[in-house]
């Protein structure tokens, strides 16, 4: 089996777990508890997403054939939200404010980031030549972050409304 089917169906299976997990565990975890705290959980996954920083010694030593601009569209891509879920979580768990605002700033920035590493992925045959943490990372935890991420402006969107944390009781 070439790399490429290897990866596709790695991935795939990787995406039905990750929407089982999210379906069974997540989403009845994210409706019980207030909304700040929802959001936090799902953040958290995109709080690790600086570990595309890796593709530049992917790219370097690890035979990744990835142009220096799409190692730069990945990487700092996933770094910015990464920064601004981290910020988000530590907002949240402050319960300020912003801490909507960041959250949802997270969202899109991650699902914009993760539409454009996709395209660029295709568009210069990435998984070909994708191995080692790069491969686990593709076949394992964007799965992840795609269906966290849609969890996470399904959270933003449907609970628009709610404050983030109920009032304390007097």
């Amino acid at each position: 089996m070439d790399l490429a089917a290897a990866n596709t169906i790695a991935m795939l299976f990787s995406f039905a777990i990750a929407i089982t997990i999210g379906l069974w565990y997540l989403a009845p975890a994210a409706r019980s508890r207030p909304l700040g705290s929802a959001l936090i959980l799902l953040l958290w996954f995109h709080a690790f997403r600086h570990i595309a920083m890796q593709i530049f010694s992917a790219a370097d030593v690890g035979g990744l054939a990835a142009s220096d601009t799409a190692q730069r569209t990945i990487a700092y891509g996933d770094l910015a939200t990464a920064i601004v879920a981290f910020t988000a979580m530590w907002a949240l768990h402050q319960r300020a404010a912003i801490g909507r605002h960041l959250a949802w700033l997270a969202a899109i920035i991650g699902t914009a980031d993760l539409i454009s590493a996709a395209a660029v992925g295709v568009d210069e045959k990435l998984a070909d030549t994708v191995t080692d943490l790069s491969w686990f990372t593709l076949a394992f935890y964007v799965p992840i972050l795609w269906v966290t991420g849609v969890m996470l402006l399904w959270q933003l969107w449907t609970r628009r409304s709610e404050p983030l944390f109920p009032a304390a009781a007097p």
